[in-house]
Formats: structure tokens, sequence, C-alpha cells
């Protein structure tokens, strides 16, 4: 009886043990969970990436939530978990494999704005698995910036005195100071999207009904322009 007993409890070990294997860690970072940036130019995105791998389980089981943070004030920051962009870094939420590569592949990237202005800025996300509490990671994010002469200034354009843009209330005026010529606007979002393109000859546009957030406008052929919507 004993020893059928011994042989009862050393099975049952064994088949918890093979039908648990998939409990453990399924994460994979192909590059590491840490990235150290010296960033060349003022604007950063896809430099920022750290990607992994869920193994079996899908991207919609995964959450992310901030653990630190320490961010240079003149900076702005935007966090893309997978896709899912916020106008700063937020403290948790879920991925959503939609939005990303696909079920399995998953990854964390910032828009950051250094502005021009020298600094350093550090932050970390733990990356864990709804579903299984041994599948979990810390993800850190160092980025160095140096303004040197060599990085272009968005902020100006071919011509500094071509326009000006006034924003605020969710809208953007610009104002043309040669609007007799006809001019070629072009606006996208933060994430390099083109939201509007339009032609005008006269001496102001308005842009409404717009998130807060960063934006980017292209005027004939002057290089782009930041302007923040509140």
């Amino acid at each position: 009886m004993k020893k059928l007993t011994l042989f009862y409890i050393i099975i049952s070990e064994f088949v918890f043990v093979f039908f648990n294997l998939n409990a453990f860690a399924q994460l994979h970072f192909p590059k590491g969970k840490s990235l150290n940036l010296i960033a060349d130019t003022s604007y950063v995105y896809y430099q920022t990436e750290i990607r992994f791998y869920t193994g079996k389980y899908s991207m919609n089981d995964y959450k992310w939530v901030k653990v630190s943070d320490s961010l240079e004030l003149a900076w702005f920051f935007s966090g893309c978990f997978n896709g899912d962009c916020y106008n700063d870094l937020p403290d948790s939420n879920m991925f959503v494999s939609e939005y990303g590569i696909n079920d399995t592949t998953g990854f964390i990237r910032c828009h950051i704005d250094c502005d021009n202005v020298d600094g350093v800025s550090a932050f970390s996300y733990l990356v864990y698995n709804t579903k299984n509490w041994q599948d979990q990671a810390i993800l850190n994010f160092r980025v160095f910036y140096k303004n040197t002469s060599s990085v272009p200034d968005y902020n100006k354009s071919n011509n500094p005195q071509d326009y000006i843009i006034v924003s605020g209330n969710n809208s953007m005026i610009i104002k043309f100071f040669n609007h007799q010529e006809k001019q070629n606007l072009t606006l996208f979002d933060f994430s390099g999207k083109m939201l509007f393109t339009a032609t005008s000859d006269s001496e102001t546009m308005t842009i409404e009904n717009l998130r807060k957030g960063l934006y980017f406008i292209k005027v004939n052929d002057s290089l782009f322009k930041k302007v923040y919507v509140d």
C-alpha cells in the first residue's frame, strides 16, 4: 500500500509539472530589456523601441505598469505601447494586439522631443502576464541628448518670417505673411501620419477639432515646425 501511495504521488507530481511547463515565463527579448540611447537628433521615436515576443500567449493577456521615471522637464514624451500612443508616459493599461505587429509580438516605443535641450531621462515599465504571474519583466529606458550644430532645428523654416502659428483650445491658426501666393500646408500627428493638407492664398488658415498633443506642420518647402495643441 505504501508503495502504491508513493507511486501515485510521484505520478501526480510528474503530471503537475508536465501540465504546468507552459506556466513558466514566455516573454523573450531578442535585443535585451534595457535601452541606452545616445540621441543624435532632437526628436526620436523608432530608436527607443524595446521589442518582445510572448510565446503561446496573446498580447491581450499582458499589462504594462510604470515603475519609475526621472524626466527632463523641457522634453516632451509620448508613450506608445504596441502602437497605442498617449500624450505622456501613463501609469498603466493593457496591451492591445490589434494595434501592434501581430498577436505574439509586442513593443514599447516613445516619442521624445528634446526641444534641443541637453539632458538625460530614464524611465521603467513592468510588463506582466495577467494569466501567469511568473511571466513578467522590467524594461528600462535611458536616453541621452546633447545639442550639436549638426542637429536640425525643426522650429525654423527656410524663411522664418513666412508664417506664424497660434494654437490652443483644440485648434491652431496659421497666419501667412506672404499670402498673395498660394501656400501648401500639410499637418502630421506625432506618429508621422498625415492628417490634413490644403492649399490657400488667404492670410490665415484655421484647423479645428484637434486632440491635445504634438503635431508637425510643413508649409511649402520649409522644414517641419513643431506645434503643441492644448
